[in-house]
């Protein structure tokens, strides 16, 4: 529970920071003052104009991730044109550790040859 000396859009704060389930987060996010979420919103590349993007992004993100869903890097490869975006998802990541397990080197592996595609001069 949080503080009683918290406003209502502190508390919610609160528990959006403390929260460890990513399905809550969109709740969560929603509960937030308007101004916090609009905030939060001009962060989010995923609900920025991406018509103008030129480069090719490559994303990793991990099932497991308790700070950032991995769905919003679902919603970002999906917010940028037609093969803009190579998306890599695996089991072995939590945000920033990565302990890759026996399923996720194939995947891993494939990221790396893409990356090195993109790299190789035109031919």
């Amino acid at each position: 529970p949080a503080p009683a000396s918290l406003s209502p859009g502190g508390a919610a704060l609160l528990e959006l920071l403390t929260n460890t389930t990513p399905e809550r987060v969109p709740r969560l996010l929603a509960q937030l003052p308007a101004p916090l979420r609009a905030e939060i919103s001009a962060l989010n590349p995923a609900e920025q104009p991406m018509d103008t993007l030129h480069p090719r992004l490559l994303l990793l993100h991990g099932r497991g991730d308790n700070i950032i869903p991995y769905t919003e890097s679902i919603a970002l490869s999906e917010s940028v044109p037609d093969g803009r975006a190579d998306l890599f998802i695996i089991d072995g990541l939590a945000h920033v550790d990565l302990q890759p397990t026996s399923d996720d080197v194939d995947i891993l592996l494939e990221m790396v040859a893409t990356l090195l595609a993109q790299r190789a001069p035109d031919r």
